[in-house]
């Protein structure tokens, strides 16, 4: 929730805004497939993964961008210093940083287990993997 709005990804292939005090659709932005991931909202930008390997980022008018991973997000996006911070799973398990504002890819790195969300703080992304590691990466 920002603002007020509570941002929902759906199975119906959208992002719902709903305000928080009514329920009220403020909008709705069509995404992808099964996009159900809880969104990081930041700046007007909401940034939500989706099992169809995509990371989005929309706004009230439209999709600004999407890109792809190499498999399913389960993991919240982190939105820090305009980047945006996301893991993929299965079998891809790599972290990936992108611009915030373009998607344009800036690095990624791979594990062998990434499932959770990153962390951002002091200069580093944080991210716990299943491999039984913490990695911290320049951010």
């Amino acid at each position: 929730m920002a603002d007020g709005v509570v941002y929902v990804g759906s199975f119906d292939h959208a992002v719902y805004a709903l305000y928080a005090a009514t329920g009220a659709q403020r909008w709705r932005v069509e995404a992808g497939n099964d996009v159900f991931t809880t969104p990081a909202v930041t700046d007007g930008m909401v940034y939500l993964g989706s099992f169809d390997h995509y990371l989005y980022a929309l706004d009230a008018k439209a999709q600004r961008w999407r890109f792809q991973t190499g498999d399913r997000i389960f993991s919240v996006p982190s939105v820090a210093n305009g980047m945006v911070y996301v893991s993929s799973t299965e079998g891809d398990h790599h972290i990936y940083a992108l611009d915030a504002k373009t998607g344009v890819l800036r690095w990624r790195y791979q594990t062998s287990g990434t499932y959770l969300a990153p962390v951002v703080a002091n200069g580093l992304a944080y991210v716990a993997s299943y491999d039984g590691f913490l990695y911290a990466l320049n951010a």
